[in-house]
């Protein structure tokens, strides 16, 4: 258990008073919500309450990061953003630097869609698992949480995100990828577009299989029958 916080009713947003109860972990949550002393409580407030709705609210990304504890241990969300960024920006420069050129010829959304599917699917599968298991000891401690590893973690990430910058920029003036235009058209330069655009539609029909969800394409750890 991690707080509670009671939000008054909002005159035309919200017209309920709101209870909000943290945990640490949906398994500590769904403990709570099936333990006796909850029922109990439940019962004696049954005479104050019109009516009640329970709702369990999780981050957008808490999919992507299995830590395989007993406890389904999970990171705070400002972690997981740090994660993402520490993910999500070699993608994108890499991008930037060795898939863009190839699909200059094509509208900046489409180009940008591709670029995006990529990114999503690599993001999710594997980076943020790779990155989840090296950063375990920060992102979801088995043992006591302290000021300095907290702070560490997070200095840790913009270090390696910053030597990355560096490095992307050397590259940026060592390599230069020629730009595939539209009077490229039936040369042999076409090959590695088309090659980018088949694979993109692959990963896309992926995420819609069942396949998609058991190699974790989508982030979601595979499904349990």
């Amino acid at each position: 258990y991690l707080g509670c916080e009671l939000q008054p009713p909002v005159e035309g947003f919200q017209d309920s008073w709101v209870t909000m109860l943290r945990f640490d972990s949906p398994k500590h949550l769904d403990d709570w919500l099936a333990s006796p002393e909850r029922q109990a409580l439940v019962v004696d407030a049954d005479a104050f309450v019109e009516k009640s709705e329970v709702r369990a609210a999780r981050s957008g990304f808490a999919s992507w990061f299995k830590f395989g504890s007993k406890d389904d241990s999970s990171a705070p969300p400002w972690k997981m953003n740090y994660i993402i960024l520490l993910g999500l920006y070699p993608i994108v420069m890499l991008e930037i630097l060795f898939l863009n050129p190839y699909l200059d010829w094509l509208p900046i959304p489409a180009g940008n869609f591709i670029g995006n599917v990529f990114s999503v699917g690599i993001l999710g599968w594997p980076v943020v698992a790779v990155l989840s298991r090296w950063l375990e000891w920060w992102l979801a401690p088995k043992d006591q949480v302290s000021r300095a590893r907290e702070v560490g973690g997070a200095l840790l990430v913009l270090a390696a995100v910053a030597i990355m910058g560096v490095l992307f920029n050397l590259v940026h003036d060592a390599v230069q990828v020629t730009p595939v235009t539209e009077a490229d058209w039936g040369g042999g330069a076409m090959i590695p577009s088309i090659v980018i655009i088949v694979l993109a539609v692959v990963v896309l029909l992926l995420w819609f299989s069942r396949l998609g969800t058991k190699v974790g394409i989508w982030g979601g750890g595979g499904d349990k029958d």
